[in-house]
């Protein structure tokens, strides 16, 4: 991810990766959250996410737009859009939240 202006990213294809002519589903989910990251405190994690695919993705133009919708002590909300030639393509919304725990999860009783 490059940062354009404050919570626009430009997204980045790695040159050795496969290339079908479009964004596949995947390449969007990551480069969307990883956009979202750059906009919250390192430690959180990722609670839930819902993706809309809209449009077919186009290789070479992947910008991701992060609305912050609300930030709290817990959870921070957040709605990215991936913009192609001025048309929302594809949707994630996600939440984030603080650090988990795992030492509790796979304790032994």
């Amino acid at each position: 991810m490059v940062p354009m202006k404050v919570s626009i990213f430009k997204g980045i294809t790695l040159p050795d990766a496969p290339r079908f002519g479009k964004v596949f589903g995947g390449e969007f989910i990551g480069q969307a959250l990883a956009a979202a990251s750059k906009t919250v405190d390192s430690l959180k994690i990722v609670h839930s996410l819902h993706v809309y695919f809209l449009l077919v993705g186009i290789l070479s133009i992947q910008i991701y737009h992060v609305h912050r919708v609300r930030d709290g002590n817990s959870f921070a909300t957040r709605r990215i859009d991936a913009i192609q030639k001025g048309v929302v393509g594809f949707q994630n919304d996600c939440i984030i939240s603080g650090t988990v725990d795992y030492s509790s999860v796979y304790s032994q009783s």
